[in-house]
């Protein structure tokens, strides 16, 4: 066997560990829905998700070699929450080693999409991921890393049932490919949901049962049985503590689909005495409060977080869609300001100032930033409804409903009064706009 193949095997043999420890880390698990509206506690809480120190988990194999110290810089970066450093860290390595058959670079990609992933740049993620594939086609744990991605952060489960399967098909005795196949299907509705846990709990009998039980959660969650969903995370909960914060977080959220507020925030409460500088946790606890009425106590969360992290855009636009559903249009239009000089290309911004715009009659200014949103975020659902509401207020009915349908295309939920109403918080003159589109269009269509 010549040289670089010995050490191609060795570092994909660091890489599968790394990457099963971040497959597990309940920091990174992102059951995300896409309202495509920040101000859905989901969306909040994975808009800049920070990594949660996970990179100073990651095991260092070789100190002393020359791209272990030029990896370790960005991920030091990443640590830190200082992502632009990082991914310009990773991008002159992988710049460096593009032309050059290092075993290396594999990895680059891989640590980069996870830096995407933290700032919410999805598809720079998916483009590193999909590279990494194409520098080694033969990479299970590749396949594997795409394929969570695919499900929890694209929520597309098509995408991540295939390359599970082409996993299977490789190697029928990954662990991992029948979690992510399990919760896939649950998500598609097919058959063959409890038969992968199953199996995945045979392949597991001398191992940690914890992180099945959290999938199997998921799975049950996703085919909406909440109950059977409760009992596998707090089983997640009893038999590995470090599963607690994810395993907790999705139990408010069952609680939040049942109505139940006052439980929701109870865990997030609960959640906060122990993980008193969490972020993520005050912001989806400010949405929570939000939604449940308590305006003041979701601004306390919010400015919370800007004292943990000044520099954390997320929660600047999140205060505003706050005020400008109490119509302080002037405080709304100043936190977004905030919010886009903490980072430009932070998308929910833009269609919360484009709705401030909106309501303030301002069309073309809200046009302006609902095409940059999209500019930025194609399939930004909140924001191609804002563009169908604003052109049709604008009297160019063709061009809204053009927009109109390709986000009915998309998600046939996503405009629906309870969806705008419950999950995304838009203001009512703003609901009413998209009923009164929802109804003539729905009615030329029945003509």
């Amino acid at each position: 066997m010549q040289p670089d193949g010995v050490i191609r095997i060795i570092v994909i043999i660091i890489l599968l560990a790394v990457l099963i420890v971040w497959r597990f880390a309940p920091a990174l698990r992102r059951q995300t829905r896409d309202r495509s509206q920040p101000t859905s506690s989901d969306q909040v809480s994975t808009a800049q998700l920070t990594l949660e120190n996970h990179f100073s988990r990651v095991p260092s194999p070789y100190p002393s070699t020359k791209p272990q110290i030029e990896l370790r810089k960005a991920i030091q970066f990443a640590n830190r929450q200082e992502f632009e450093p990082s991914i310009a860290e990773f991008t002159k390595f992988i710049q460096d080693k593009k032309n050059q058959t290092s075993p290396w670079l594999e990895l680059a990609y891989m640590y980069r999409a996870l830096v995407y992933q933290s700032v919410n740049q999805l598809d720079y993620a998916l483009a590193d991921y999909d590279e990494a594939i194409r520098i080694n086609p033969s990479s299970i744990q590749g396949y594997i890393n795409r394929a969570d991605f695919k499900l929890h952060c694209l929520d597309d489960a098509q995408g991540a049932l295939e390359d599970a399967d082409f996993v299977l098909k490789n190697d029928p005795d990954q662990l991992g490919a029948y979690l992510i196949r399990g919760v896939a299907r649950a998500k598609l509705g097919l058959d063959g949901v409890f038969a992968d846990f199953d199996r995945a709990f045979e392949l597991s009998r001398h191992i940690n049962h914890a992180p099945i039980y959290v999938q199997r959660g998921q799975a049950h969650y996703a085919l909406n049985n909440l109950t059977a969903a409760l009992k596998d995370f707090r089983e997640a909960i009893r038999l590995d503590s470090s599963q607690a914060d994810h395993c907790l977080g999705m139990m408010a959220q069952i609680f939040r689909d049942r109505g139940d507020f006052k439980q929701a925030l109870a865990i997030y409460d609960e959640r906060l005495r122990h993980q008193p500088n969490s972020i993520n946790i005050y912001m989806v606890r400010g949405f929570v409060r939000h939604r449940f009425g308590d305006t003041v106590g979701a601004i306390v969360d919010y400015e919370k977080v800007m004292e943990l992290n000044p520099k954390y855009a997320g929660a600047y636009n999140n205060r505003a869609w706050v005020y400008l559903n109490e119509s302080k249009f002037d405080a709304a239009l100043n936190d977004c300001q905030m919010a886009i000089n903490r980072d430009v290309n932070f998308v929910y911004v833009y269609g919360t100032r484009a709705t401030v715009y909106f309501l303030l009659g301002k069309l073309n200014d809200a046009l302006s930033d609902f095409n940059k949103a999209i500019e930025i975020k194609s399939d930004h659902k909140y924001a191609i409804l804002g563009q169908a509401i604003t052109l049709y207020h604008m009297g160019k009915r063709v061009e809204a409903r053009e927009r109109w349908n390709t986000l009915y295309s998309m998600d046939t939920k996503y405009a629906t009064k309870d969806n705008l109403r419950e999950e995304v918080l838009v203001p009512q003159a703003f609901l009413e706009a998209s009923m009164k589109l929802e109804a003539e269009f729905h009615k030329s269509d029945e003509q």
